[in-house]
């Protein structure tokens, strides 16, 4: 529409047009014009040639003398679109999908082209999601969602809370300098931690791929008659036990070979290091630990001799944890979650896993068992070995 800033208008489905908001836009630009003058004006804003111009055109004159024949006649050709509204499960996953990560905590973010601080955008966003869903006056899924929180923001709130309003209000009203200090307490850490990691993949390669060289602490003394062998998680056979012990002699961290002895010494050093609670002390006490380990350890390397400090709220190690993240669950390959521990911590925890690991006993050879089938018969049958003698069976012969 000339002067409104509009297009003209087509009709044909073709111009990715919206006729209700084409409408709007008219009565819009028209203001307190008087249906006389918008019946006259209307026409010079249908596109030429266009089928909302032959749609007009050939409306009856008397309809065009009556703008809200008009305007009937327009709704009866061009319909309002249904739109598929959301539905209340859609804002209930949008909204736990909805996470405030520990990165943009003290950044500010631009909405409606104006700087907002991340932690409130991120309640605002959340506030629209649980009004969509219906739950702003309940407290239905709170608790989930605090728990995803950082924990700066998490040791901030209280307990429990009645409503979303009430719990979105203290997410807003904590102090912003506080959020902007532990957070570049927090970038400070991880820089540091990042840089120890570098220098510390750095060193693995070069000693790696240096001719002649080998690292003089992956020897070990090996003593089959007390020693577990691993291969790729079974244990080991009469048939493999010996090629076991010669491929495991040297190797270190996951797979090596475990003594008795070795996880006897491992057991009263591996936790020496106190596991800290997700709260503002604990999360200081970390990331001193970190401090204090880097210092002792300025190669970066993590052995079963350096225990590693735990992130808090963590699972504890040989836990079954997933090592990506130290949660239960699930296994590291099916992890997803986006504040994986640092690749130290992963280390430690696979070491422990592995050191902690106690054997299984293989079956004994030549035992005669006692088994009951399915269908409630007892026999006795050879165990252990890999041939099934079938002895005796009583019970029903059918």
């Amino acid at each position: 529409m000339t002067g409104s800033g509009n297009t003209l208008f087509w009709g044909d489905n073709a111009h990715n047009e919206n006729a209700q908001d084409f409408f709007k836009s008219f009565n819009y630009a028209m203001g307190s014009k008087d249906n006389a003058h918008k019946r006259r004006q209307f026409m010079y804003c249908l596109h030429s040639g266009g089928a909302a111009e032959v749609w007009y055109t050939g409306l009856p004159e008397d309809t065009k003398a009556n703008w809200s024949l008009v305007e009937a006649a327009f709704n009866a050709r061009w319909p309002p679109v249904k739109i598929a509204a959301k539905l209340t499960e859609e804002f209930e996953g949008e909204l736990l999908g909805c996470v405030l990560l520990e990165e943009v905590l003290g950044l500010k973010e631009c909405v409606a082209d104006r700087e907002v601080w991340s932690h409130i955008a991120w309640a605002d966003r959340i506030g629209i999601l649980a009004a969509g869903a219906d739950i702003l006056g309940s407290k239905t899924y709170i608790g989930q969602v605090k728990k995803t929180l950082p924990g700066v923001v998490r040791d901030k709130l209280a307990d429990s809370y009645a409503n979303w309003t009430a719990f979105l209000d203290d997410v807003r009203g904590i102090d912003i300098e506080y959020i902007k200090g532990k957070a570049e307490d927090a970038r400070k850490l991880l820089e540091t931690v990042a840089l120890h990691v570098h220098q510390m993949d750095r060193t693995t390669t070069a000693a790696a791929t240096a001719p002649g060289r080998r690292f003089a602490n992956i020897t070990n003394e090996v003593s089959p008659a007390n020693t577990t062998v691993y291969n790729r998680g079974r244990p080991p056979t009469s048939s493999n036990t010996n090629a076991n012990i010669n491929a495991n002699t040297n190797t270190k961290g996951p797979g090596r070979v475990v003594t008795a002895a070795d996880r006897a010494a491992f057991k009263g050093q591996y936790n020496l290091l106190p596991h800290h609670p997700p709260t503002d002390a604990g999360r200081l006490a970390h990331q001193a630990q970190q401090k204090a380990w880097f210092d002792a350890n300025p190669s970066g390397i993590v052995t079963e001799m350096t225990p590693y400090p735990l992130r808090p709220g963590t699972a504890a190690v040989n836990s079954s944890e997933c090592f990506k993240c130290g949660l239960f669950g699930h296994i590291s390959g099916y992890c997803t979650t986006t504040r994986p521990l640092l690749p130290n911590e992963q280390r430690w925890r696979a070491i422990c896993a592995n050191m902690l690991r106690e054997p299984r006993a293989a079956a004994p050879v030549g035992v005669r068992l006692v088994v009951i089938d399915d269908y409630g018969t007892t026999m006795e049958v050879q165990g252990g070995g890999g041939d099934e003698g079938q002895g005796k069976e009583e019970g029903p012969s059918t």
